[in-house]
């Protein structure tokens, strides 16, 4: 669960929301919609802990969102940008990345579950010799989502993640963080992809609010 209470956001030195209060619940699929440079990526990263809350009161999982409980809330998330970075290497590196970390040793996947991963969200086994540099923006992101699902997240910010995929290949993404166990606050231009939500908020003017 995702719970904001009166929170304000600044990124910066520049406000960029005021008064903030929505709960997403367990499962629920949220989506915020408005107009270029509104603040709709920031209310994501503010989540992620990435912006500044200097009024309001911000939980995941009923756990408050400070400094000291940071790596607590970001272990839980799994954040999709719009235009995700896997790094220098090939992307079976950019998979096992996380997995090298101390927190996720217990999880690291077998090479036949990242292939049976990958094969659900479109890709071949080839590309896992790619080098990330070489794969296409929509190919990054369905990579990034299956490393998320390898992890066991089941909190995903998504940022216009069907924005450079064909038909065939957004639904497919859809259809995934559709999963009921799945809670998910994204951002949207998309209509297909707003019509998929339970919730759809609108900021305007520095507010969100319900539509």
């Amino acid at each position: 669960m995702i719970k904001f209470c009166n929170v304000d956001i600044v990124r910066g030195n520049k406000s960029i929301l005021e008064n903030v209060s929505f709960t997403v619940s367990k499962g629920e699929k949220c989506v915020i919609t408005g107009s270029s440079g509104c603040g709709k990526t920031s209310l994501l990263l503010a989540v992620m802990g990435f912006c500044s809350i200097p009024k309001g009161i911000l939980k995941i999982n009923g756990t408050e969102l400070t400094i000291q409980t940071l790596n607590i809330v970001r272990s839980q998330i799994a954040y999709i940008s719009q235009e995700p970075v896997l790094g220098s290497g090939n992307v079976l590196e950019a998979i096992m990345l996380p997995f090298g970390f101390k927190a996720n040793k217990n999880i690291k996947p077998e090479i036949s579950k990242i292939k049976e991963t990958l094969g659900k969200f479109g890709l071949s086994n080839d590309i896992l010799k790619k080098r990330c540099v070489d794969v296409s923006g929509g190919e990054k992101q369905r990579i990034v989502i299956a490393r998320a699902f390898l992890m066991n997240k089941s909190i995903f910010m998504a940022d216009e993640v069907t924005t450079g995929l064909d038909t065939g290949n957004a639904s497919i993404v859809r259809d995934f963080l559709g999963l009921p166990d799945l809670t998910v606050l994204s951002v949207s231009h998309d209509p297909f992809w707003i019509e998929k939500q339970q919730s759809v908020y609108k900021i305007e003017n520095g507010k969100l609010m319900r539509v």
